[in-house]
């Protein structure tokens, strides 16, 4: 996620004006290598959104672009669609369907949630900033829980007589999921207010509020999903 705002010239320049060109010495953007060089990482390597980040830094030291880099894990909430295929909605949905909850592998695995009010609370911190450093935006180690306890929970919370239904593990699924949030603390002061257990009650009171099925919304989905 890019977040910011253009400065005078920038915006001059996206309105139709002329800025003066850098000379012939300015150094070149390569590209070295691409997908094919990642070998084992897995098909969940990123290197477009690398990429991507490498752009707005480069354009934001080159041309005075106030910009931010956000890297969102595993946001999760009221509003989400309940088709989407992460983690959270898929076993609420089951869950008050009265279908099995599927986990994956042992689900001894983990995630970090964080709660969809404090990822926007820390992308206006960003936004508000003039920090280009890419920034992780999660819950952290703080927010760590097994797919099997939330699963357990998620039947708590919703009164279900589901079971949980132990599936064949994908291959190449992260066993742990967890981001480094040490820049954004650190940068701004950000932390998730709300705990998972907490926003995992509000969530679920949504969904018991609206049709599992079609819970149209906003998708609130982050990197690192499910």
């Amino acid at each position: 996620m890019l977040v910011g705002r253009l400065r005078p010239s920038a915006r001059a320049s996206a309105a139709g004006g002329r800025r003066r060109r850098r000379g012939p010495g300015r150094p070149a953007l390569r590209v070295r290598g691409g997908p094919a060089v990642l070998r084992g990482a897995g098909h969940r390597v990123c290197g477009h959104q690398r990429f991507s980040e490498a752009l707005v830094t480069a354009y934001a030291g080159a041309e005075g672009a106030d910009a931010g880099i956000v890297r969102v894990f595993s946001t999760y909430g009221p509003r989400m669609r309940a088709d989407d295929g992460r983690v959270v909605s898929t076993f609420v949905r089951q869950a008050l369907a009265g279908e099995p909850l599927t986990v994956a592998g042992d689900g001894r695995q983990t995630r970090s949630l964080c709660f969809v009010d404090d990822t926007v609370e820390g992308v206006l911190l960003v936004a508000a900033s003039r920090s280009v450093r890419p920034v992780n935006m999660g819950g952290g180690e703080d927010e760590e829980t097994s797919v099997l306890l939330l699963a357990r929970r998620v039947i708590e919370l919703t009164g279900s007589d589901s079971t949980v239904c132990f599936v064949d593990r994908p291959a190449g699924e992260a066993g742990r999921r967890v981001p480094d949030t040490t820049w954004v603390r650190k940068l701004f002061g950000w932390n998730p207010r709300v705990s998972w257990r907490e926003g995992l009650e509000r969530t679920v009171a949504h969904f018991t509020r609206t049709s599992p099925s079609s819970a149209p919304g906003t998708d609130v989905r982050g990197e690192g999903a499910p």
